[in-house]
């Protein structure tokens, strides 16, 4: 522990402002000459200390300061924090004698004695981590300074516990303006930043401006700006990983182990998801750990340190890094034994279709469990056990990749096949065959409705441009990976994709297109909707000669009857041949019976509105709907609700296109789709200019054109600024109707 009297100016801090205002209003009491105290509580890397020496610095001019920061390898020597308080008084004055045994009237007395009669800030840095005699007198005294004192406290701990009854403030991540304008400074001069690195960075620190500072230090220029990928994980986050781990220390091992199963059962579940608590109840007693233990740890979190929290079925940690602080922490033999033991009883439960007696087998015990096996994957093991199997290996491991790869498919949810594809990635070989399987990944993501993490992918996978091919590799050296991009043209499909639902859509237009080409010769399927998404975004920016072109191209690709019939369908009417339009899209309607495509009923549903066959495209509609909520894709679902509270709208149902409308915006703000929202609230401002209030229909309508403008969105802007004429109209004010409807 260090005393200190002099501390430097700390840097901006961003998004701080509410709590340095909190700050000032302390050190305002103290100079008036009253005490106080307060708690500064945060996980590590939220910003406690620069909080401490922000404050430290504001006062120094204007009064002594007492600075300590708490040394966890001490914190088992009686009094130790207290002789780093007091070693060094205000003045620099020379260390006094050992303070063990220091009572906590006497540490009050000598706090005075420190004052000398000026205002005296007393900074104790990580005071959770004193000795517990330290922290009882460093309590005692900071509950007694009130009017008069003279001496304020102000502390930073982990969490607020160790200080219980004393003011906290509770510091909250940085949101994301302060995130992004931190990132800013903290990689001005590398040569710039691309916008999927950018998102990468900022998911992955969430907010905590330590770990910002620790990944964007340790990326190359050329990782920051796109030009190579990024590594899996992000390196940089060590300092605060261990960080969050130092509490493990003082837990018993049972507690370690079932802490670290609790993790390691993560790995194979969707973020944010948590673990099983039937599987981790399992796995603690095939490892050996008590079942009253396990009973009580997995149902309230007893005895684990409050690390673990219970929500119905799911076990999740408090903090999202404590996991992988737990993973980070354990030794590579025990963290690759408990994912082996996962694996094992996964794989036992996928072949009988449910648990099987806890007590049934013996397995390696998990403390002592050598280095891990590495086990030839097949295709008929559970998804979730070959994931696990893949956490174990140690390195690049083909067979198991493979069969990653080909256990991630239906009817597995997308976001456990995204799981799956990228552990396939990092057990790949070479970087083509590595970057393709990380644009899969990419791609289900997408699909499960996880933008972020689609962009996160997507940025190990490295530049894809149609005109620049990756490197070859050398298929002698690394013989699991062909000599060529295995998918070219995947990546820019995905990024096609998401910019089409969350970014400017004539960026979508022509990223998707160029994708098309690039799979046409080895993927049709892609290829097929690369197209229409080019088309979509051509659709949604007003763009009808771009919106044509992808039709045009997407006649010279074969697609089935229905699709065929809408493709030229909708040239036909859009190029005034208007009879031979209806006739294909008559046919179009007519086709359209898989109730297993939702993406073929909403194009059925948009024939039927360009049919002014009203009916019909709200049974599309509501048929779409009801595969998407049966099968998914979720990132569809806010585009079906769309789809059919716009043509209840037409038909004259209000009521349900404003509550499939309402639900459509909330299932687009879920799955990141602000161009969707923009839609949704066109809209919605359609709907309350025909029977809403005024100021309801005014801000959906400024909601859509707030999202429309940026990215393009004509037809979004469209709608709204036609519903703001309408209302209006209603309430008798023609001539500002008139210059809202002049433009369009």
């Amino acid at each position: 522990m260090t005393p200190s009297t002099t501390v430097r100016s700390p840097l901006r801090l961003y998004g701080r402002d509410d709590e340095l205002a909190t700050l000032d209003k302390l050190l305002a009491l103290l100079r008036r000459g009253d005490g106080g105290a307060l708690v500064l509580a945060a996980p590590p890397g939220l910003g406690r200390t620069a909080l401490l020496r922000a404050a430290a610095e504001a006062h120094r001019d204007r009064g002594p300061v007492l600075y300590a920061t708490a040394a966890p390898a001490e914190r088992t020597v009686p009094c130790s924090g207290l002789g780093a308080l007091l070693g060094v008084g205000p003045s620099g004055a020379s260390p006094a004698a050992p303070h063990t045994g220091i009572t906590p009237a006497a540490l009050a007395r000598r706090l005075r004695e420190f004052a000398d009669g000026g205002p005296l800030l007393v900074c104790v840095d990580d005071a959770h981590a004193w000795d517990a005699a330290s922290r009882a007198a460093l309590a005692f005294a900071a509950r007694g300074p009130g009017t008069g004192s003279r001496i304020a406290f102000l502390l930073s701990v982990a969490d607020g516990t160790a200080f219980a009854g004393l003011p906290t403030l509770h510091l909250a991540p940085l949101g994301e303006g302060a995130a992004s304008g931190l990132l800013d400074r903290l990689t001005a001069g590398t040569g710039g930043l691309d916008p999927v690195v950018r998102a990468e960075i900022l998911r992955e620190a969430g907010g905590n401006p330590r770990l910002l500072a620790g990944i964007s230090g340790r990326l190359t220029p050329d990782q920051l700006a796109g030009r190579t990928p990024l590594p899996w994980p992000l390196p940089g986050g060590e300092a605060v990983l261990a960080a969050h781990a130092e509490r493990l220390d003082d837990l018993p091992d049972r507690t370690r182990t079932l802490l670290l199963l609790a993790a390691a059962a993560q790995e194979h579940e969707p973020e944010g998801a948590g673990a099983d608590a039937l599987l981790l109840l399992r796995a603690g007693t095939r490892g050996g750990l008590p079942r009253a233990f396990l009973d009580r740890a997995l149902s309230d979190g007893s005895g684990t340190g409050g690390m673990l929290q219970r929500a119905g079925s799911r076990v999740h940690f408090g903090h999202r890094l404590a996991a992988r602080a737990v993973l980070h922490h354990a030794p590579w033999a025990r963290r690759s034994a408990a994912h082996e033991l996962l694996a094992t009883l996964l794989t036992e439960s996928g072949d009988r279709g449910g648990p099987d007696d806890v007590h049934a087998r013996d397995v390696p015990d998990l403390p002592d469990a050598p280095e891990a096996r590495t086990t030839a994957a097949t295709p008929a093991l559970p998804l979730a056990a070959l994931v696990q199997r893949a956490c174990a290996a140690s390195g690049p491991d083909a067979a198991l990749a493979a069969g990653l790869e080909a256990a991630a498919v239906a009817p597995f949810a997308h976001a456990a096949r995204s799981a799956a594809l990228a552990r396939a990635a990092l057990l790949s070989g070479g970087p083509a065959l590595r970057a393709a399987r990380f644009a899969a990944a990419a791609e289900q993501a997408r699909l499960a409705g996880d933008p972020p993490l689609a962009r996160s992918l997507l940025a190990r996978t490295g530049p894809r441009t149609a005109d620049a091919a990756p490197a070859p590799v050398d298929s002698a050296t690394t013989p699991d990976v062909p000599a060529t991009d295995p998918a070219p043209g995947l990546a820019p499909y995905v990024h096609g994709m998401l910019a089409l639902r969350s970014g400017p859509v004539a960026d979508a237009h022509e990223v998707l297109l160029a994708a098309a080409a690039l799979l046409a010769p080895h993927d049709h399927r892609r290829a097929l909707d690369a197209l229409l998404g080019a088309a979509e975004a051509a659709w949604a920016a007003g763009d009808a000669p771009g919106y044509l072109d992808a039709l045009k191209r997407l006649a010279r690709t074969p697609a089935d009857e229905g699709l065929e019939h809408y493709r030229a369908g909708m040239s036909a009417v859009l190029e005034g041949r208007t009879a031979e339009g209806h006739i294909r899209l008559r046919r179009c309607l007519a086709l359209a019976g898989d109730p297993g495509d939702p993406a073929a009923l909403l194009r059925a549903g948009v024939a039927a509105l360009a049919l002014g066959d009203i009916a019909a495209a709200c049974r599309a509609g509501a048929r779409a709907l009801a595969a998407v909520r049966t099968a998914g894709p979720d990132a569809l679902l806010p585009q079906a609700l769309e789809h059919l509270a716009y043509a209840e709208l037409r038909a004259g149902r209000h009521a349900g296109a404003r509550a499939h409308a309402l639900e459509g915006l909330h299932a687009a703000r879920r799955t990141g789709q602000p161009n969707s929202s923009a839609h949704l609230h066109a809209v919605l401002a359609l709907a309350a200019s025909v029977e809403g209030p005024a100021e309801v229909c005014a801000a959906h309508g400024e909601a859509a054109l707030s999202g429309a403008g940026p990215h393009g969105l004509a037809q979004a802007a469209t709608l709204a600024t036609w519903a703001r004429a309408r209302a209006d109209l209603a309430a008798g004010r023609p001539g500002e109707a008139a210059a809202r409807l002049a433009p369009l």
